[in-house]
């Protein structure tokens, strides 16, 4: 008897911990990842406010890391198309960005720099970032 009620407190502890544990990882969370298939769906559902303007509106695989601050955010489509609006071509900044599993491991010195967003030609189509960004380092070949 004694080990039957040990063993559903036991239970009972590990589903009141596992419980918490949700709750307490989604409020760690330090960031804030979407994907959309297409440009209309993350322009009707993107997040953190408007889709940025330098996204081609016939972009696919639209994917963002944002931080929970927003303060930083990385972002790549996949596009044949140019930026949208008026960029221009600047120094890249010199920080580090936020990272993901399709974040480039070298960046240009220099980049195209639409609004607030860095730019840089990647994996058929565009990876951008803002807020803290990737550190120059060597030109990248974005064919490879």
């Amino acid at each position: 008897m004694r080990k039957t009620l040990l063993a559903i407190a036991a239970a009972g502890l590990a589903a009141i911990a596992l419980s918490g544990c949700t709750d307490v990882s989604s409020a760690l969370s330090t960031r804030h990842e979407e994907y959309f298939d297409t440009y209309a769906d993350a322009e009707a559902n993107w997040v953190t406010g408007e889709i940025p303007a330098w996204i081609p509106t016939d972009s696919t695989a639209v994917r963002s890391v944002t931080s929970k601050d927003n303060l930083n955010r990385i972002i790549h489509v996949t596009t044949k198309s140019d930026p949208v609006g008026d960029c221009t071509t600047g120094p890249a900044p010199d920080v580090d960005a936020l990272s993901s599993g399709w974040t480039p491991n070298t960046f240009p010195k220099e980049v195209t720099v639409c609004g607030e967003y860095s730019i840089m030609e990647f994996d058929n189509g565009w990876f951008g970032w803002f807020g803290t960004a990737p550190e120059a380092t060597e030109e990248v070949d974005p064919a490879k």
